[in-house]
């Protein structure tokens, strides 16, 4: 665990602290913050030392949570945000990606089709000023996604993106990944499903620079379209 990480997100980004033990919270069978403080090392012992923390732990103490706290790579804050938000920041940059075509699309069915998959906003969205904010990602995205009619394909693009960023994460992390995509309704249950398996290998292994930049355009959709509630917790 990086404690450097930790004493900077307590002393300086109190909204990313914040987020972080609610999510150790909901991993926990019980409600228990003494835990949680545990888990924490020697940071928790330090808050220990602070008589308000001490009393509203008092009482009989359990076995030590096992709690992730590690999110000092940026990406993996990602699983911080809710099953909306998520929803929502994935399905913007797949209709983004894929704006161009969108904009051509004149049968009525079709349209009412992808409005039901992306809401009126995301639609909108895609074909106003999404288009133009994808970048140099798009001809490697679209060339590697299997044929299929447009909604598949923007569904199938993005869970695969936000498997493709997850693919340098801690192993522990992953399979909290995996069911946090299908409760966002982004692949069908179990994670271990064809669908699931197929956005996990939709695209390639991707280059450092691909990375990076795709990392970049997620943060940009995630902070200025999709959630920027959520700049705080971001470098």
């Amino acid at each position: 665990m990086d404690q450097r990480f930790l004493v900077e997100a307590l002393g300086r980004r109190p909204a990313l602290f914040k987020a972080m033990v609610e999510f150790n919270r909901a991993r926990q069978d019980r409600s228990d913050d003494c835990a949680l403080l545990a888990s924490l090392g020697e940071v928790g012992k330090a808050l220990m030392r602070d008589p308000a923390v001490r009393r509203a732990c008092s009482g009989d103490r359990r076995e030590k949570a096992r709690g992730w706290w590690d999110f000092s790579e940026e990406s993996c804050r990602l699983v911080l945000l809710s099953d909306d938000e998520l929803r929502r920041l994935a399905l913007m940059f797949s209709a983004a990606v894929y704006g161009e075509e969108m904009a051509l699309v004149l049968n009525k069915a079709q349209v009412i089709e992808l409005r039901s998959l992306l809401g009126d906003a995301v639609f909108s969205y895609a074909i106003r000023r999404g288009r133009y904010q994808i970048g140099s990602l798009r001809p490697f995205l679209i060339e590697n996604m299997p044929e299929g009619c447009l909604t598949e394909r923007l569904r199938l693009l993005s869970a695969a993106v936000l498997f493709a960023v997850s693919r340098s994460w801690p192993e522990e992390l992953r399979p909290v990944w995996a069911a946090k995509l299908q409760r966002a309704a982004l692949v069908d249950a179990p994670p271990s499903s064809s669908e699931a398996a197929s956005a996990q290998t939709a695209l390639p292994p991707l280059r450092a620079e691909q990375r990076r930049v795709l990392w970049f355009t997620l943060k940009k959709l995630l902070l200025r379209e999709a959630a920027p509630q959520w700049a705080p917790c971001f470098d």
